[in-house]
């Protein structure tokens, strides 16, 4: 009876295991999803910035003397400034997320490792 179980504990691990190296991993398309949300919000807030331009800035752009105009100089620092903030504030959730990742695929990796040293142990020991 015990030599069933250690049986069927075996055979529901190998098939585990093989179910996952067999199959790609499913939190990979969550991944590539979730950058793409990112990569969307960093456009949308860096279109956002270039839109808000007022008609009067859109005509001191077109003034000859535009590049030597105060105004016009603070302006685009500004909009340099909120965009640059749009790009690090992307680059802080994809630094994140990707610190996340690592974390969840180590740990799916040390399960497996214990898991295989279980079955190691289960298939080495004897019943009594």
């Amino acid at each position: 009876m015990k030599v069933l179980a250690l049986a069927a504990v075996v055979i529901a691990g190998c098939a585990t295991g093989t179910a996952m190296t067999s199959n790609p991993d499913p939190g990979f398309d969550h991944l590539e999803r979730a950058i793409q949300k990112i990569d969307d919000g960093e456009k949308r807030c860096v279109d956002d910035i270039t839109m808000r331009t007022s008609p009067e800035f859109a005509q001191m752009a077109g003034a000859p003397d535009a590049s030597s105009d105060p105004r016009m100089r603070r302006q685009v620092d500004e909009d340099n400034r909120a965009i640059r903030t749009c790009q690090d504030h992307a680059d802080r959730l994809r630094e994140q997320m990707t610190s996340d990742e690592r974390a969840a695929y180590q740990a799916r990796e040390q399960e497996g490792r214990d898991r295989n040293s279980l079955m190691m142990i289960l298939t080495a020991s004897r019943p009594n």
